[in-house]
């Protein structure tokens, strides 16, 4: 969309020629402070949490990606409850909310990561916690190059989960799990 600029990183050990999957690891607020994307982007870290990044790239031979969309850092407009009240309306008021505009940002996150030459045959898993793990869900549905969810922390009821206009008149979280099938590991809390 113009004017909406997202962060997408890709790493991949230079040991690993051909990942087995790339992991495509989708970041809420929480999930953003405890992130070694966090690190990555903005600079600093330590050796230790880079260490590790690599241990696990060479360990499961897999390529990592990490995806902030719209009102994770490191944009920051979401820091004013007063703001973040005023963009929730105005989303409903297009007839949109900002959870399904991140549904839309995860697909086009898996789509971006998909058509790097590197990966484009590459099977696309994607993890993803609390609110932000159902939006995956969601984008899933829509993306079938998305092969598996990992997700954790997930609310029992679409009533607790992330804003979707009338989406409990049609079904409710666990209908979407069962369309999901095998594609999706759910740990709730």
């Amino acid at each position: 969309q113009p004017d909406v600029n997202l962060r997408l990183l890709v790493v991949q050990d230079a040991k690993v020629k051909k990942p087995g999957n790339v992991l495509l690891t989708v970041l809420d607020a929480e999930s953003w402070t405890n992130s070694p994307a966090r690190f990555l982007w903005l600079g600093g870290g330590t050796e230790e949490a880079v260490a590790a990044l690599r241990q696990e790239m060479q360990t499961r031979k897999l390529a990592l990606a990490f995806f902030a969309p719209r009102g994770v850092e490191p944009s920051k407009w979401l820091s004013d409850p007063k703001k973040v009240i005023q963009l929730r309306r105005r989303y409903m008021l297009l007839g949109q909310t900002l959870d399904s505009m991140r549904v839309w940002d995860i697909r086009r996150a898996a789509q971006a990561v998909k058509a790097l030459p590197e990966f484009n045959k590459t099977p696309l898993y994607v993890r993803a916690k609390r609110q932000m793990g159902v939006n995956a869900a969601y984008a899933a549905l829509f993306e079938p190059g998305i092969e598996k969810l990992k997700l954790e922390g997930l609310p029992v009821s679409q009533a607790e989960g992330p804003d979707y206009l009338n989406v409990l008149k049609v079904w409710d979280l666990p209908q979407l799990w069962e369309t999901l099938g095998e594609r999706a590991d759910v740990k709730n809390p």
